[in-house]
């Protein structure tokens, strides 16, 4: 279902009613062939917005970003919109994708089939500013945008500071005891702050959009407003790059861990090699048969048995005062 919201003389149509819808787009899309000042936004689902793409002749590539839902991140300038595809949170990509066409006249925001939470609140949020705004019809648009990039930097930066606790608590684990530690723990922390660089990525490429000094609507106030949402998306921009580095970090102390372990092994079997290795070359020489000094003393084996502990037991006690074993 479709929410279509129409701005016109300044006045505000809450709904138009689903039997003239199709007749209600069509006249618009003609208006804005005609490049008149009036405005619509439309909020839906992928589902809803088949009548959309047929009525505005809206790009087939976008329209394939809006149905097929993946991870992919977008920002394209057409010619006759903009067009947005990101997804909302990080846990489940397939409910979450928002699409956005933008234009001077229009906004169609489409949001995935199955209205979650997190979608349904920016839904209400969107809804309340565009019946709000009935004085300044473009007020709407700007607000709905802001408003959108406003819901999505909040959820972002909670996430974010969730992330940055869990990242503290790992580091504890690896160094309290890294040889239970699960690597993919770390794994799941970068998938997630490498997704929403993406996402902050695409956001901030609409900066072109509001830069545009050709649309009417686009004012000082406008820019003003979202210099200040675009310096709040480099913050939470910079936030994801300084997590995703800190679980660079983490890898590389689980890595030193790993190496200073594997290390301290090889070093304690060297030890035990070389003690080992001093009756095992006593052994293989006088194993051979042939004569050897001092075979015919009774008294040499004894005297070659005494000579080997107390040098085991001098290399013991040097290597455990050296802690290798």
């Amino acid at each position: 279902m479709l929410r279509v919201f129409s701005f016109a003389n300044n006045i505000l149509d809450c709904e138009v009613s689903q039997e003239k819808q199709k007749k209600f787009l069509e006249s618009f899309q003609k208006k804005c062939e005609n490049k008149t000042d009036d405005l619509i936004i439309v909020i839906g689902s992928k589902n809803s917005f088949i009548e959309i793409s047929k009525i505005f002749s809206l790009n087939h590539e976008t329209l394939e970003d809006t149905n097929n839902i993946d991870e992919m991140v977008r920002y394209t300038s057409y010619q006759d919109f903009d067009f947005i595809s990101m997804s909302f949170g990080t846990d489940d990509i397939k409910k979450n994708e928002i699409n956005i066409y933008l234009n001077n006249n229009y906004l169609f925001i489409c949001f995935p089939e199955e209205e979650i939470a997190e979608i349904k609140k920016i839904n209400e949020i969107l809804e309340k500013r565009i019946t709000s705004s009935t004085k300044i019809r473009h007020t709407a648009i700007v607000r709905c945008i802001y408003d959108l990039f406003d819901s999505i930097i909040l959820e972002y930066s909670n996430i974010l500071e969730m992330t940055e606790d869990q990242v503290e608590e790992l580091q504890r684990e690896i160094s309290s005891n890294h040889k239970k530690f699960n690597l993919d723990k770390i794994d799941i922390i970068r998938k997630k702050t490498f997704f929403m660089r993406k996402q902050l990525r695409a956001m901030e490429k609409l900066q072109g959009f509001i830069d545009n000094e050709s649309i009417k609507w686009i004012t000082k106030k406008v820019k003003k407003l979202f210099t200040s949402i675009f310096l709040r998306i480099e913050g939470v921009s910079r936030f994801s790059d300084s997590i995703y580095k800190a679980c660079a970090e983490l890898l590389r102390i689980y890595d030193a861990k790993i190496t200073s372990e594997t290390n301290m092994v090889v070093t304690r079997l060297t030890a035990i090699t070389l003690i080992v290795g001093m009756w095992t070359v006593v052994a293989g020489l006088y194993g051979m048969n042939v004569w050897l000094p001092g075979g015919d003393d009774p008294y040499s084996f004894y005297i070659i048995i005494g000579i080997l502990v107390v040098l085991t037991v001098v290399l013991l006690i040097f290597f455990v005062f050296k802690k290798i074993i």
